[in-house]
């Protein structure tokens, strides 16, 4: 016998429709993940839902939980679904995790907002301490889940335990759902603080963690003359070998032995271990043809 939901667990159709009845959601059942993936790798999610408002995310956190089903934030594009789709909720958030506004050096930044446009907007502005963000992939909150906030940082919007509020940098958890930045610039931050990563703008993420500050996975794989080396329909950068891009028709397990012989080569030629930026999420499928 298959397992079986809990029995507390509502049918995921009759949550759909429950979640369509919110002003404000848009909602989708066994969405193709590869059309929200940089990696544009990926089976179906159960529900995949777009949340306009913060009355509609309150809504539709309550419905869920109501349905013991699993909210899953969507930060960005930067996440890898296994090719036999994922069950819960993902839930990306529109048009009110958008956008900047200014009061004096304040900006209050929506969490899907790309990095690389913030710091131009602030260029734009005149305002300076973001200045090493302009190239950097990548959303707000994909940046905040990494643990490289900007020095600016002074407070996250979040949901949390079902209400907003919001927390301070280093407190927030895996399962707030980030709605918002809030930043303070300051003139005297001028080129202060740590070096942000250099990435070409609209650049995937990273395949592989650095392994070390003083260490840089992507100038380690050029050592091992990694760039542009393919699998079937899978190829690392040519100028940046730590990205990843699909030719088209790529799938998980393409990406696994890439990632495989990669691993291994840094393992036999240096000694280092290189580990993945992301691992699939969801259900692998026993074969991938």
């Amino acid at each position: 016998m298959s397992e079986s939901a809990p029995p507390s667990a509502l049918p995921t159709a009759a949550l759909a429709e429950r979640l369509r009845s919110v002003p404000g959601l848009m909602v989708r059942e066994d969405e193709p993940m590869s059309r929200h993936c940089t990696w544009r790798v990926g089976g179906p999610a159960a529900l995949w839902v777009v949340v306009e408002t913060e009355e509609a995310l309150l809504e539709a956190v309550g419905l869920i939980r109501e349905a013991n089903e699993r909210v899953v934030p969507v930060d960005g594009q930067h996440l890898w679904i296994a090719d036999g789709g994922a069950d819960g909720v993902w839930l990306r958030l529109g048009a009110c995790a958008e956008g900047i506004s200014r009061e004096g050096l304040r900006l209050d930044v929506g969490a899907q907002t790309p990095v690389a446009a913030l710091a131009s907007y602030a260029k734009r502005e005149g305002l300076i301490g973001l200045e090493l963000y302009n190239h950097v992939s990548g959303t707000i909150a994909e940046l905040l889940r990494r643990d490289e906030p900007p020095p600016t940082l002074v407070g996250v919007r979040v949901l949390r335990g079902g209400r907003l509020t919001e927390v301070v940098p280093g407190k927030l958890k895996d399962d707030h759902v980030i709605v918002r930045a809030r930043l303070e610039l300051d003139p005297a931050q001028a080129l202060k603080g740590g070096r942000a990563p250099k990435r070409g703008p609209g650049l995937p993420g990273r395949l592989f963690l650095d392994p070390k500050k003083n260490h840089n996975a992507a100038e380690m794989m050029s050592e091992l003359g990694l760039r542009g080396v393919r699998l079937r329909s899978a190829r690392l950068g040519g100028y940046e070998p730590n990205t990843l891009i699909n030719l088209g028709g790529a799938k998980e397990n393409d990406l696994k032995v890439l990632i495989g012989m990669v691993k291994d080569r840094a393992k036999s030629h240096l000694g280092v271990d290189l580990n993945p930026e992301l691992k699939p999420l969801g259900r692998s499928r026993r074969s991938d043809g």
